[in-house]
C-alpha cells in the first residue's frame, strides 16, 4: 500500500501536489492524513496552498481538516502561519471549533509570541 508520505518523497512542483490532493475527493482523515505528510515532508507553504485549494473546492470539511493543518504549523514552528491560516478561516465562514482556536493559542504561546499575565490568575 502506497502512503502519502512515500509519494511526497519526490519533489514534484507544488501545482502537481495541490492537483494530486484536489483530486483525491476524500474523507476529512484522508485529507488531514495527506496534509500532514505534505507538512512533515518540510513543505509548510505547499501544504498551506493544498489545504485551500482543498477547503474552496469542498467548504463543507469538518473542523477536523482545519484542527488538522493548524497543528501541523504549530508543530513545524509556523504559529504566525497558523494564526493566519485560522484568521482567513474565519473570514471564510468555516466550520471551527474550539480545538482550531485552541491549537492556535497554545502554538502563539509557545512561541512566546503572546505574553501570559500571571496577575489574573
Amino acid at each position: 500500500m502506497l502512503c502519502a508520505s512515500q509519494v511526497f518523497r519526490q519533489e514534484p512542483s507544488s501545482s502537481t501536489l495541490i492537483k494530486s490532493i484536489r483530486a483525491l475527493r476524500l474523507d476529512s482523515y484522508t485529507y488531514v492524513g495527506s496534509l500532514d505528510s505534505l507538512c512533515q515532508s518540510g513543505r509548510v507553504y505547499h501544504t498551506i496552498y493544498a489545504y485551500r485549494d482543498v477547503t474552496v473546492s469542498n467548504p463543507e470539511l469538518n473542523a477536523y481538516v482545519h484542527a488538522g493543518t493548524l497543528s501541523d504549523n504549530v508543530r513545524q514552528g509556523w504559529s504566525f502561519l497558523a494564526l493566519r491560516t485560522l484568521r482567513e478561516a474565519i473570514h471564510a465562514n468555516y466550520a471551527l471549533d474550539s480545538v482550531c482556536y485552541t491549537i492556535v493559542l497554545h502554538g502563539l504561546f509557545r512561541a512566546h509570541l503572546v505574553e501570559r499575565d500571571l496577575r489574573a490568575v
